[in-house]
């Protein structure tokens, strides 16, 4: 980024930190465009994200409030920000961050086992050599800034054992992780039973008591049928409607009745009849 275009402490920070602008988007967790008009000064630089830059850079706050890109960046004890102070900060966070989540025996077998994997990977091929040098001199530098032991770096042997009881922490870190998320787990089931059982004596005592409801508000609907007085108006039709099927019933037995056969005597003329009861009298023994 050339100097001219280096108008705000936004700008001056991300310039000195070696980061892209995607980068620090992903850092601060923002939008591009938002990175873009912090740095250009169409977007003035807020307290909260100030707070926020200075917390993932390890800038001073109080600097990248100021407005002035031609001061010398600070970090928050006063000292000169430099590239290794961010170098420093981002691996402060990313120690903090992972170590509730991964053992720091488990990180450094990572790491070894990583670099294992690369020279075995390249073992029999031209890229070994040249893997194995700038693997060796990493190894140099660290053990130049953080002090190795000499007996490490003069035998071997004494590397390797430095390995197994690497190896040998992690498995006891490991062990203690498991039973700590055992435990963690038998307790989280005891919780979830014991909500569960709360759940299901409170739906009872409800359906219990929807139930008693249910009875009390019946008995007081069959008190109310039994007190409340008959409506005249209704008992009046009632009688009628009585009195008609009646009516009607009869009716139909009397039609019933006119559409039988006629008797034998009706079919006679008059006298006849009298004349065959006197006939049936004289043959009488």
């Amino acid at each position: 980024m050339r100097p001219s275009e280096l108008r705000t402490t936004a700008a001056v920070l991300r310039s000195l930190i070696g980061l892209d602008a995607e980068e620090m988007r992903a850092l601060l967790g923002c939008s591009l465009n938002t990175i873009k008009s912090l740095e250009s000064g169409r977007l003035k630089l807020s307290a909260a994200m100030a707070a926020k830059m200075a917390a993932a850079t390890g800038v001073s706050e109080d600097w990248l409030l100021s407005g002035d890109p031609r001061k010398l960046p600070t970090t928050p004890t006063g000292h000169p920000y430099t590239t290794e102070a961010f170098v420093q900060r981002m691996a402060h966070r990313q120690f903090h961050e992972e170590s509730g989540k991964t053992p720091r025996s488990v990180r450094s077998l990572h790491l070894a086992g990583r670099l294992a994997s690369i020279l075995s990977r390249t073992a029999g091929n031209p890229g070994y050599e040249l893997a194995l040098y700038k693997a060796g001199r990493m190894v140099d530098e660290l053990a130049a800034e953080f002090e190795e032991d000499p007996t490490t770096a003069a035998h071997p042997e004494k590397a390797i054992s430095e390995m197994q009881l690497l190896l040998r922490s992690y498995q006891a870190e490991r062990a203690e992780l498991l039973g700590a998320m055992d435990a963690e787990t038998m307790k989280k089931e005891k919780e979830l039973e014991r909500a569960q059982a709360a759940f299901l004596a409170g739906r009872d005592k409800l359906l219990r008591l929807t139930q008693a409801e249910n009875t009390r508000q019946a008995g007081r609907q069959r008190q109310h049928e039994r007190a409340e007085p008959a409506d005249p108006a209704e008992s009046r039709y009632r009688e009628l409607l009585d009195e008609k099927r009646e009516r009607e019933a009869k009716a139909e037995a009397a039609a019933a009745g006119s559409s039988a056969p006629p008797a034998r005597h009706a079919l006679l003329p008059a006298g006849a009849v009298e004349k065959e009861k006197s006939s049936k009298r004289a043959h009488k023994p």
